[in-house]
């Protein structure tokens, strides 16, 4: 099942007392991530048919609360009882009067789900460096924040420190004031790049930490599923030999009855638990196999977009900087140029006495 994106909760209170720009950017996020579970759920083969999705997607809001109150309603009011619920009970009855003292036949042979063992290291393996390539691209983007935060502060220095030339060096100060300029409208184009980056590479990467959290589940509902097959061979072998040693020792007929009769439940709850475990077991590898080829399709989309806005900005950059040079080359370095009306400059007046 794809994963709903996070609830955030403090960030929420905290944007609800902020400027609206800050709010309108958490709405923005939240849009974006609830837009790709959706996407998600209707590219997902079977999800895509479910009527609930159906309903949430094309009912108006008025029959969307009808008919959430009419399915909340038909599964509190009914009990449905599924192959699930069967099996159950026919396990508890085969094990009702089994000891868990005895040793396994020589007979058992546990199937070894070895496929799904190796699903579930590759699963957990993949989820751990996905979240560790997440760590440092976070870290890199929040790099690319502090770096407009810093040409902020660097660009009001430079205009200060052109306004302090200003009386005494037109073409210095204009120049610097330029390059004050310049800073400042990078600073936002940092700013600016940092919220691009963790919609396009952040988010996604986060969002996949959470999938292959869901593919671990799924992954999870199989191994269960072998280990309830191997409990109910486990069992019907335990019940089969007794009931052999029984006959060889000529006891009771009732008593063989009963015990034949355990048996033969005994053997139904194995049938039931292979049929779910087989069950299972095809589902789960065809859904490895549509992750597998949607997480190509997905890592080569997130990459790609990373690396087109590394190369945007980076052209950006150079553009602003090349387009300031020729600005600061033009500044008069020859000689004082003093505005009409600036007072002279001060003569240097030395306090060292003459060597004689």
């Amino acid at each position: 099942m794809p994963p709903l994106p996070e609830k955030h909760a403090a960030q929420v209170a905290t944007y609800k007392v902020t400027a609206q720009q800050q709010s309108a950017a958490f709405l923005e996020e939240r849009r974006s991530q609830l837009q790709r579970f959706l996407q998600r759920l209707v590219a997902h083969p079977m999800i895509h048919t479910a009527p609930d999705l159906q309903a949430f997607l094309e009912k108006p809001d008025d029959e969307l609360e009808q008919w959430r109150e009419k399915a909340k309603g038909g599964a509190l009011g009914t009990k449905a009882y599924s192959l699930q619920d069967v099996k159950s009970g026919l396990l508890k009855m085969a094990n009702s009067s089994l000891s868990m003292t005895e040793m396994p036949p020589a007979s058992f042979l546990p199937l070894a789900d070895v496929p799904c063992q190796q699903m579930g290291n590759y699963a957990a393996a993949v989820q751990a460096q996905v979240a560790s390539v997440h760590k440092h691209a976070r870290g890199y983007i929040e790099r690319h924040k502090a770096l407009g935060t810093a040409l902020t502060g660097f660009g009001l220095t430079l205009t200060q420190l052109a306004d302090c030339q200003r009386t005494i060096n037109e073409s210095l100060a204009n120049g610097i004031s330029s390059m004050g300029l310049c800073v400042g409208r990078l600073s936002a184009t940092y700013h600016e790049l940092a919220e691009r980056e963790k919609l396009a590479f952040d988010e996604p990467m986060k969002e996949y930490v959470r999938i292959l959290s869901s593919a671990k589940a799924a992954i999870a509902c199989r191994d269960a599923a072998v280990k309830k097959y191997n409990e109910a061979q486990l069992t019907m072998l335990l019940k089969k030999e007794r009931l052999e040693k029984h006959r060889a020792a000529g006891g009771k007929e009732e008593k063989a009855a009963v015990l034949s009769g355990e048996l033969a439940v005994a053997e139904e709850s194995t049938n039931l638990a292979k049929a779910e475990y087989e069950a299972i077991a095809a589902r789960v590898d065809a859904e490895m196999a549509r992750f597998q080829a949607e997480k190509l399709a997905d890592l080569k989309r997130i990459v790609i977009n990373f690396i087109s806005l590394q190369i945007e900005y980076s052209v950006r950059v150079q553009q602003a900087w090349r387009e300031l040079l020729p600005r600061l080359q033009a500044i008069e370095v020859g000689s004082d140029v003093i505005p009409s009306g600036a007072p002279p400059p001060r003569p240097i007046v030395s306090n060292f006495a003459p060597l004689e």
